[in-house]
């Protein structure tokens, strides 16, 4: 490159730096009116992209844990029922949303995730005792035809006619052992591989005369599976599958009343008498029940003895056999897709049986149950405890999930009106609700990433509250990528040693005082709002603030609270999403100045004399526009949304067909 070439380049750097800077006006300085002041939207409309939905649960599930998760099944709750099996609570939800869902996380019980919709007014009900439902049932006997023996008939939910009339009862610690031996998700080749390394994989029968009998706990499969068993002489055992000529099926459809069957916990089946020099195996047909029969599954059909199973060694196995000391049964777990799958969890409990017999088969060689395991004495299994070793986490809400941001988006010239690009500040955030093995919060804690300034303004970011205190705060932890970022030199807030600002009534925690400080921008000015110029990574801060006393749910508020931009670094011009109240420290002399028209004795607050806001809040990460592009040029469906007061295009921020111009958005 030549040194003119050099010149002119740094010459057309500087000129666009210098265009790119002076997109935004000066204080006092109005941008020019856009095609959104001309809009007609309804007063009361709030820019509100979720609203608070009453979540009902009623079933005959006591005291059970569950979690609820929305659409993308990102866990947003952790909770139980109560001593009837019910639970209530309020919660923030997507308007685009339809439903979400609910999974139970206990031993026995459906593990289904069950679908609760908008359309019902997000009411669940759920009953999971069979009563006597079955006697009444159509009896349907097996097709001799599919080359199985049967042990008799069923109903159309597959539950036999010859469960034996006395169910084992299944104990509260026995169930407690199974969950912490074979926790859901947990894969046993990576926690508990010893379980796979044992040699003896099937019953062999000793002594004449010896009764067996098989018992259902538990199913966690997506699948309506046959579970069935074979035998072969001990000293001569089948190479091939081909090679089993007594195959009897013991549940047709082993799955748990309320989750596509209609098995409980308990039910229990005599498979018969057996001689010495017999071995007894299993097979689980993957989706073998067709709603009359057992069928053959396109999944296969998969054995205890692992030389039957399709897969190479070491995934060869789909059945672990363990001893329960306590209870004297043996425990037996299955996997139920081919374990080369990808989709396969590998944690061995999509079916859980027990196996008892008289005489009592030969223990030795056989791993044993778990013993129940609690490191900070909580009450909670270690492998069910989000910290093992601290008691005042054991459970996490999230919003707007786990593993998921919303976003917030702010103009900053209140009360004067922006140039509605929304871009000022742009947060992606998300909440963690930190609970006790009591259900009751310990902790709020949070993750706010600064992905875009496209501010002339030095502007802080803070929470608000309003259901708590001063009081009600122990200590605030503020955590940046880089230490030596600085979140508190300017002395815009006034911190009390508990992280709390001064002079509130409610805890109002301040997270920085200006996002340059933290993100300093390219040529001093604007971040990731401007495409020519340099992208710089988002910066991430965290925040940690624990409660004095731990406290419900239902009595801290609903995220995402009251989050608020200090514009400018003057601490009384506070903007809070549309609707919102102001702190104690806002001052109140800017309301119904300049552009804005809030009504600090109604409900309008924090909007223009057009209705329009100066932030919004977003359940998924935004994609705003470029600098000076004002919000309804990127994203097409804004208007229609706004002026329906919320009704159509509730999904108007999503990247779906005919939705944006691309051009416009950063």
């Amino acid at each position: 490159m030549t040194m003119t070439k050099h010149l002119s380049f740094l010459c057309l750097m500087v000129l666009l730096l210098v265009a790119a800077c002076n997109n935004k006006p000066d204080e006092g300085v109005q941008p020019n009116s856009t095609a959104l002041e001309d809009l007609s939207i309804p007063e009361d409309f709030n820019f509100e992209t979720e609203n608070i939905n009453s979540i009902t649960i009623d079933t005959d599930l006591k005291n059970t844990p569950f979690r609820l998760m929305n659409e993308h099944l990102a866990v947003i709750l952790e909770e139980k029922t109560d001593a009837n099996g019910q639970f209530s609570h309020a919660l923030n939800i997507p308007t685009a949303s339809d439903k979400i869902y609910l999974q139970f996380n206990k031993i026995g019980v459906p593990q289904d995730s069950f679908a609760i919709s908008r359309s019902a007014g997000f009411d669940f009900q759920l009953k999971t005792s069979r009563g006597n439902e079955r006697s009444q049932a159509t009896k349907i006997n097996g097709d001799p035809g599919l080359g199985f023996t049967y042990l008799g008939g069923w109903d159309t939910n597959g539950v036999p006619d010859y469960l034996e009339p006395i169910s084992d009862n299944i104990s509260g610690d026995f169930i407690q052992t199974i969950q912490t031996t074979l926790p859901q998700g947990y894969p046993v080749p990576e926690y508990n591989p010893h379980y796979l390394q044992s040699s003896v994989k099937e019953f062999a029968v000793t002594q004449n005369n010896s009764e067996v009998w098989i018992t259902f706990v538990h199913e966690s499969a997506g699948f309506k599976n046959t579970i069935g068993f074979y035998t072969y002489p001990t000293n001569t055992p089948p190479q091939t599958p081909e090679e089993l000529s007594h195959k009897t099926i013991i549940f047709p459809n082993a799955s748990l009343n309320g989750s596509g069957g209609g098995l409980m916990m308990g039910d229990k089946v005599k498979l018969g008498t057996f001689d010495a020099g017999t071995s007894i195996g299993f097979f689980i047909i993957p989706s073998g029940y067709d709603g009359q029969q057992p069928s053959r599954s396109p999944l296969g059909t998969f054995y205890s003895l692992l030389d039957l199973n399709p897969e190479q060694d070491p995934n060869q196995q789909h059945m672990v056999m363990l001893w329960d000391q306590d209870e004297d049964r043996f425990v037996l777990g299955f996997e139920d897709l081919n374990r080369e799958n990808s989709g396969c969890d590998h944690d061995f409990n999509d079916l859980v049986l027990t196996i008892t017999s008289t005489p009592q088969f030969s223990t030795s060689n056989v791993p044993t149950t778990q013993t129940f395991s609690d490191s900070d004495n909580d009450g909670v299994d270690n492998a069910f405890d989000r910290d093992p070793n601290d008691a005042r986490r054991t459970y996490y809400d999230y919003y707007p999930g786990a593993g998921t941001y919303a976003s917030l988006t702010f103009e900053d010239l209140w009360p004067s009106k922006g140039d509605y690009d929304f871009n000022d500040l742009v947060l992606d955030y998300q909440y963690q609700i930190v609970k006790n093995a009591d259900y009751k919060v310990s902790f709020i804690e949070g993750i706010i990433i600064i992905k875009a300034i496209g501010a002339g303004y030095s502007n802080g970011f803070a929470i608000s509250f309003p259901e708590l205190g001063q009081g009600d705060i122990e200590s605030t932890k503020i955590v940046t990528k880089d230490p030596n970022d600085a979140v508190f030199s300017t002395g815009l807030f006034q911190r009390a040693s508990d992280g709390t600002e001064r002079g509130q009534r409610h805890a109002v925690i301040p997270i920085f005082e200006n996002a340059y400080d933290i993100m300093p921008s390219f040529g001093g000015a604007y971040v990731n709002v401007v495409k020519a110029n340099p992208y710089l990574t988002p910066d991430t801060l965290r925040f940690s603030i624990e409660l004095t006393t731990p406290k419900l749910i239902s009595e801290i508020g609903n995220a995402p609270f009251d989050p608020f931009m200090i514009a400018n670094m003057k601490r009384g011009y506070e903007i809070h999403l549309p609707g919102h109240e102001n702190t104690s420290l806002a001052d109140v002399d800017l309301f119904g100045e300049g552009d804005d028209d809030s009504n600090l004795s109604g409900s309008k607050l924090y909007k223009s004399n057009h209705n329009l806001p100066w932030a919004i809040n977003l359940p998924v990460s935004f994609d705003y526009t470029q600098e000076g592009k004002s919000i309804e040029k990127g994203h097409l469906k804004f208007v229609e949304w706004v002026q329906s007061g919320g009704s159509s295009y509730q999904d108007w921020y999503l990247d779906l067909p005919e939705y944006r111009n691309d051009s416009n958005i950063y």
